[in-house]
């Protein structure tokens, strides 16, 4: 014997039908993820690097002879200065130099996400388990970006903020809009 089930209207379904449907939803709900494209905070990464880095920018490393972006944040660019008591800051060139020195001279740990525009891999980089990206934005030398960081680095701005560290002790334009604003000069 069918059981029919009454949903509204006058459609009626099956309580296999319900069944199949409820797992068919939890399906997608559990696998969806994947199949539609969608980068999760717990995604797997593409594949991992490790050695020894040298850095580019603020936001961007050598590792094995391939360009990696930190995922998650920005950086104000090498070009870009700030300002601080009325007199031009280097802050791109104070972003990186920080970045040197977080990273020393150990190696790190990365799992690459994909790539950006520009061909450079989208990297979660560690140094002895430290996040690296997390520690440039907690320390006032990066902004969480917020196209790309899920929230993952929001509370750490927000304390840099607060604890008026790195460029939060300056006037600075964010490095979105500051490349931006470069772009539309150089046409």
């Amino acid at each position: 014997m069918r059981r029919l089930i009454r949903l509204g209207g006058r459609k009626r379904l099956t309580l296999a039908g319900l069944i199949k449907t409820i797992l068919a939803v939890l399906a997608l709900y559990y696998f969806g993820g994947e199949f539609l494209g969608e980068r999760g905070r717990d995604k797997r990464p593409d594949r991992d690097v490790a050695g020894s880095a040298r850095v580019v920018d603020g936001d961007t490393l050598e590792l094995s002879g391939e360009k990696l972006r930190l995922l998650g944040i920005d950086a104000p660019e090498m070009a870009q200065t700030c300002e601080a008591q009325g007199r031009p800051v280097a802050c791109g060139k104070l972003a990186a130099e920080h970045l040197v020195q977080l990273i020393g001279s150990r190696p790190l740990d990365c799992a690459v996400e994909g790539k950006d525009r520009y061909g450079r891999g989208l990297a979660r980089c560690r140094a002895e388990g430290r996040d690296i990206a997390e520690t440039m934005t907690r320390d006032g030398w990066a902004l969480s970006d917020r196209r790309y960081s899920d929230g993952r680095y929001h509370g750490a701005e927000a304390a840099a903020r607060a604890g008026r560290r790195g460029i939060w002790t300056m006037k600075f334009e964010d490095p979105a809009e500051w490349r931006a604003r470069r772009r539309e000069a150089s046409f």
